[in-house]
């Protein structure tokens, strides 16, 4: 799959240069390019894998997670530790009660989901997480927020109704500052709805980062795929810094205590000496260079694949 075949009909370059990081949007599509990715008979077969616990594997109603103990039993996984496994009778009758699933970093299970992933990895430089939400109808598994990456959600199967809201978050990223707000917070911040978008089978919805919005299931059962696409700013640069000032005597020196006017003084010009130095570094175009280096090495755990020799 090209990025081309999640946009159609609407192209790479117009998105890039139009969409990306500007405002959302709604790109209707048909079933085929839902199955494509995965489909609905496969959540079982993932459901039954040997790879969900507690964290990987959650569950909402109403915008509250629901306690592990509701719906896990202790178990002991194949690398012989104790976990919260989910019992299969009691997910379906928290499920019969409106709840939704999540399941967490799903592309290494699904090879056509992974294939998804890769794309986005080629066109953005990214890093990209995946879930999976299967929802009831007229439940919500979360309410109105917004997320600190940009997002593609695909429809795979029954429909779900997204409103979008006009406010929008500047930048968040994730750290605690824009962890875990008050519902009164992301409301404040939303503003007036801009529209609500019907998906159906196939349908991708964009949402750049920061972006408030809910969601609730329109047809009985809801099951959509989410890609979470994280991408080089300015902070990663500087963590990039840090790494190479590591082999900088200068950065690695304590810094002289400003509690006399000498060491006042003699910090003043150790500050000074740092700024010069870090001018030297990533001024002009050697710091270009490294900036490219670095967002071209973004996405720094490329897939690797098994080759087995012939037989």
């Amino acid at each position: 799959m090209i990025f081309e075949d999640l946009l159609a009909p609407y192209d790479q370059a117009t998105f890039l240069a139009e969409v990306r990081g500007k405002s959302w949007l709604h790109v209707p599509g048909d079933e085929a390019k839902g199955r494509a990715v995965f489909d609905y008979p496969q959540m079982n077969d993932i459901l039954d894998m040997d790879v969900w616990n507690a964290t990987t594997l959650t569950m909402m109603m109403d915008g509250q997670r629901v306690p592990p103990p509701a719906y896990c039993e202790r178990a002991v996984n194949r690398n012989k530790l104790t976990v919260m496994r989910p019992d299969p009778a009691k997910v379906r009758e928290i499920l019969r009660h409106g709840a939704s699933l999540v399941l967490d970093d799903v592309a290494s299970l699904v090879p056509s989901v992974q294939g998804v992933v890769e794309t986005l990895e080629r066109t953005f430089n990214a890093r990209i997480g995946t879930n999976i939400y299967f929802s009831q109808q007229r439940h919500r598994a979360f309410h109105s927020h917004y997320d600190r990456h940009d997002v593609f959600a695909l429809q795979i199967h029954g429909e779900k109704l997204w409103r979008i809201y006009k406010g929008r978050e500047d930048n968040p990223i994730e750290h605690e500052r824009f962890l875990n707000l008050p519902q009164a917070d992301y409301d404040r911040i939303k503003g007036a709805v801009d529209a609500e978008v019907r998906m159906t089978p196939g349908d991708l919805l964009y949402l750049p980062r920061g972006q408030c919005h809910d969601a609730l299931a329109s047809s009985e059962r809801s099951l959509h795929i989410t890609f979470g696409c994280v991408l080089p700013m300015g902070l990663h640069l500087v963590e990039d810094m840090v790494t190479r000032l590591i082999d900088e005597s200068l950065f690695r020196a304590d810094l002289p205590r400003p509690d006399t006017a000498e060491g006042e003084a003699e910090l003043a010009d150790r500050l000074q000496a740092m700024m010069l130095r870090l001018s030297e570094i990533y001024g002009g175009d050697n710091g270009l260079k490294l900036a490219k280096q670095m967002i071209e090495n973004f996405n720094d755990d490329p897939v690797t694949r098994f080759t087995l020799p012939e037989s």
